[in-house]
């Protein structure tokens, strides 16, 4: 399973995601997969950000690893 880089090339604001790292067997895989989880704003729980609303990525390769495709392995997260 390949290892890809996901960071956001549009404007990144307060409280959103800003790149995760996702296991994936393709380029097009790790684009749809989602941050793992929701975060909280505004004394409330938010479901998980969607990458293809409105977003702008770059993918990278960036090695190979043994855990399953969609396991999202890192998340950064822009916290406000």
């Amino acid at each position: 399973m390949n290892l890809y880089l996901l960071e956001r090339t549009d404007d990144i604001g307060y409280d959103e995601f800003d790149s995760i790292i996702v296991a994936a067997p393709t380029e097009q895989a790790a684009c749809a997969i989602p941050p793992d989880r929701g975060y909280w704003m505004d004394c409330r729980w938010l479901p998980k950000e969607r990458w293809d609303e409105g977003l702008t990525l770059t993918v990278t390769l960036i090695g190979t690893t043994h855990y399953p495709a969609g396991t999202v392995v890192h998340e950064s997260f822009n916290a406000g």
